[in-house]
């Protein structure tokens, strides 16, 4: 290795060290930022409420999807709840292996001189990366958002998804770039399973809510 070699590699080094920690002093400044915002008692608590949602209005939109989908006899609402669930147990498995592959410490962990926790909910917080409230609340809002295209669904949808990340900043628990992490996991989760689910409608035989009696009538018409 010749001399202007070596030159070129340290330099391309000390670059990349230095893009990584100018990045990373954005990431804590801007967490710090927005953590701090003092809005008094009450936005402390809906944001609270907010972040804590998010895994109770995913579950709940599943099983109330595919329970009345089912009840109705609505082949559309019933597949909207299945393909839901499916892009939610997808969203999860990305999510978790993506925290403990980059097993990053929580701000108020890492920085506890420039983070507030305003909201302990455990002694043993999991990694940082990425944001899995986040992850769940775009992927609810992005497979509802496929299944049913209508603004009405739609706007509020993401207006909710984007309050729950911004409420994991404010709480102190997460990282703009968790954050940013989760809803690309989140939206791109759904979005493949919404795809995958069309590829198979055009391949499957039989709708996706067919009653036992309907086969049975069915064959014995034949």
């Amino acid at each position: 290795m010749n001399h202007i070699t070596r030159i070129s590699i340290s330099i391309l080094i000390i670059a990349s060290c230095t893009t990584t920690a100018y990045t990373q002093n954005i990431d804590i400044d801007w967490a710090s930022s927005i953590n701090h915002i003092d809005a008094g008692k009450g936005f402390n608590s809906s944001m609270k409420f907010i972040s804590s949602s998010a895994i109770y209005v995913e579950v709940g939109s599943v099983v109330g999807l595919s329970i009345y989908g089912w009840l109705q006899e609505d082949d559309k609402i019933f597949e909207a709840g299945i393909v839901t669930g499916a892009a939610m147990l997808l969203n999860g498995a990305i999510t978790l292996t993506s925290k403990y592959a980059f097993n990053r410490q929580r701000p108020f962990e890492a920085y506890p001189y420039k983070i507030i926790l305003r909201d302990k909910q455990s002694d043993n917080y999991s990694p940082s990366f990425v944001s899995g409230h986040t992850s769940m609340a775009f992927n609810l809002a992005t497979s509802l958002a496929l299944s049913f295209p209508k603004w009405q669904m739609v706007v509020p949808m993401y207006v909710w998804a984007s309050s729950v990340a911004f409420s994991r900043m404010y709480l102190g628990v997460h990282y703009p770039s968790d954050v940013l992490g989760g809803i690309i996991v989140g939206v791109g989760s759904s979005y493949l399973t919404f795809k995958a689910n069309e590829w198979l409608k055009e391949r499957r035989e039989v709708p996706w809510r067919v009653s036992q009696a309907a086969i049975a009538y069915a064959g014995f018409q034949e």
